[in-house]
């Protein structure tokens, strides 16, 4: 009895045949009972005191022990008398008889909360310097570090806050959930929202410059956030700013689901992490501005007036020579595809059938591609000329728009194409670069649109005995282009983002063409687009 009452540990002592369990004074202790207070010796007051995301696992350790007749050794948290969740390392070895059933359990518990707590802070850190050491900017490690810390202290959501001098506040830029889509109230209220100085858990730590806690967001006078706070059952909050250069750059703040008092160490240590991504932020702008006085001074010591005149003579030479040279170029290249359409209509294996096709596709795109550079080419000798024919217009439209009828219904998108009953369709003109256009401005909406519908629109706001002016307008629902990107659009050998290239190919000559023959007609091109919109 004197061993039992020394020990720092609860014992505890499980009958498996009738389901009962002695639980020590000691182990009624370390909940917080009181002498004169009684806990149930039953099974089920135990796990009635596990935390929710605690109660599968510690089942299956108690079954794994008792299938497998090895060592049980697990840490769970138990809500304590007082509300508070504690981290406890529950050890245990069960008895079995002849025919090994298991007949008893008897164990201990150990309160472990400050040491495990303290080792979670240390792995949370940790996790924080290694993303840091590989990542490049904040903003491209921000979701990382926002989720090494909510997963290594076992709270639920993060969010990373930067001041906006548009706003004169602080914006939510980034968030992280445990489980996404688990607080899509408060998710959406953190993204709508602007702090000012002093408001809520990010402006007080901006104003102050210091970490803060919050017990309860829910309780707290000053959280605008609170009613979708306690609609998702989020309650503890803390915050930590991140200082560079003597400004504040930024505010993280994090949320669980249980209130928590004031943990000062774990504070003191999250200052330090904001500390860190300072240090990390301003060794990267650092780092970034010596990069760039290399280049400055590798260009300085360029002759730049030359370099200059000898490009604009190599480049007017080699289009002038590929302009040349088309002919040459596309014919070879006609054969090979000739050749495979006439291959495929031949007795083929599957796998000869599938290496024919694949050559034949190949060498399609690759005609594409050169046809691109060689009407470049020609444009930018002056050697591109338009033909003036009689031509229909809708059938041209209409043929077009054949092209992609298989490729819009493999998407499930709407392919819609409308000409005016006032457009005439009677027309004089080159119909093979009008479809060239057309081709192009298409193949581009299908290429960027995932879902909804490609909407192609042909009416004539002025007509003439001589003359007509047709106006053309391809709609779409993809992806959008940003307000930056469309004013390098129609440039040469550029896309809307560099990332473009790599997922959808393309030689970035399109739309540059499709301006310059435009201009040839008279006409000219515009874009409109919201991102996420078309």
């Amino acid at each position: 009895a004197l061993a039992i009452q020394a020990t720092s540990e609860g014992l505890w002592d499980w009958n498996l045949r009738d389901n009962s369990v002695y639980y020590a004074p000691r182990f009624k202790e370390l909940l917080g009972f009181q002498e004169y207070e009684g806990m149930d010796n039953t099974v089920e007051a135990f796990q009635s005191r596990l935390h929710p995301k605690d109660q599968e696992s510690t089942k299956q350790a108690f079954r794994n022990h008792l299938g497998q007749q090895s060592h049980y050794d697990h840490h769970c948290r138990l809500q304590t008398v007082s509300g508070e969740y504690r981290w406890f390392r529950v050890r245990g070895n069960a008895l079995w008889n002849e025919e090994h059933i298991p007949m008893r359990m008897v164990g201990s518990i150990k309160d472990v909360h400050d040491s495990y707590l303290a080792d979670q802070r240390l792995a949370a850190q940790h996790a924080v310097t290694k993303i840091l050491s590989e990542a490049y900017t904040l903003g491209d490690s921000a979701y990382s570090i926002l989720g090494a810390i909510c997963t290594n202290l076992h709270w639920q959501v993060g969010g990373f806050w930067q001041p906006n001098q548009i706003a004169s506040g602080l914006l939510c830029i980034e968030n992280f959930e445990d489980v996404p889509g688990q607080y899509p109230s408060f998710i959406a209220e953190t993204r709508k929202t602007t702090f000012l100085p002093g408001i809520g858990l990010p402006g007080r730590v901006w104003t102050s410059g210091k970490p803060g806690w919050i017990p309860d967001v829910v309780q707290d006078a000053n959280f605008p956030r609170a009613p979708f706070a306690e609609k998702e059952n989020l309650h503890a909050g803390f915050a930590f700013p991140i200082w560079v250069g003597g400004q504040i750059l930024g505010v993280m703040e994090f949320f669980c689901r249980e209130s928590q008092q004031l943990d000062s160490e774990l504070l003191a240590m999250m200052g330090s992490v904001g500390s860190q991504i300072g240090q990390f932020t301003e060794r990267r702008a650092a780092e970034a501005k010596v990069a760039q006085t290399a280049i400055e001074l590798e260009r300085q010591n360029q002759n730049l007036e030359q370099a200059r005149d000898q490009a604009l003579v190599a480049s007017k030479a080699k289009s002038e020579f590929l302009a040349t040279m088309s002919h040459e170029i596309r014919t070879p290249m006609n054969g090979v595809i000739g050749m495979t359409q006439l291959l495929l209509d031949t007795d083929l294996t599957p796998d000869q059938l599938d290496f024919v096709r694949t050559i034949n596709s190949s060498g399609e795109n690759l005609l594409t591609i050169i046809n691109d550079i060689l009407d470049f080419s020609k444009m930018e000798a002056g050697q591109l000329t338009l033909e003036h024919i009689d031509f229909d217009l809708r059938t041209t439209v209409e043929e077009v728009l054949d092209v992609f009828v298989e490729q819009a219904s493999s998407k499930h998108i709407e392919l819609v194409g409308l000409i005016h009953a006032q457009t005439p369709t009677a027309l004089q003109g080159d119909p093979g670069r009008i479809r060239q256009i057309l081709l192009n401005l298409i193949g581009n909406a299908m290429k960027f649109t995932e879902a909804g519908e490609i909407f192609v629109q042909v009416t004539a706001p002025r007509v003439t005995e001589s003359e007509v002016m047709l106006q053309v307008e391809v709609q779409d629902t993809g992806i959008g282009i940003s307000p930056e990107a469309q004013l390098q659009l129609f440039q040469s050998f550029t896309q809307a983002d560099n990332s473009t290239t790599r997922k959808y190919g393309g030689t970035g000559l399109g739309l540059s063409i499709c301006q310059k023959l435009i201009y040839m007609m008279g006409g000219r091109i515009d874009v409109e687009s919201t991102v996420g919109q078309g």
